[in-house]
């Protein structure tokens, strides 16, 4: 995570940086719309070194082919968020083979 800040700043004229990951699925979710009760958002979990899944979060994406897939690659953006004094990694999903 700390690899971050160094990449830093993004924004106008400096793009955030995408990073491939190639992982082992272990779960895949779909969060539903409040309004429409339909599926909304992709969550995918994948393996992590003996440690807790993490998230690949698809904001306002649907992919239901995850939900076969055994293995994937990723193209995500990164970030760093403190959460209850915690570090966590962000990771949002822009592309999948």
């Amino acid at each position: 995570m700390d690899h971050l800040s160094p990449l830093r700043p993004f924004g106008h004229g400096f793009e955030e940086p995408i990073f491939k990951v190639q992982a082992e699925i272990e779960d895949v979710r779909f969060y539903k719309d409040r309004e429409t009760a339909k599926p909304k958002h992709t969550a995918v979990f994948i393996a992590s070194r003996g440690k807790q899944a993490q998230k690949i979060l698809f904001f306002n994406e649907v992919h239901l082919a995850l939900a076969d897939l055994d293995r994937a690659s990723f193209l995500i953006t990164s970030s760093r968020q403190n959460w209850q004094g915690q570090a966590q990694l962000t990771m949002i999903g822009h592309d999948f083979c």
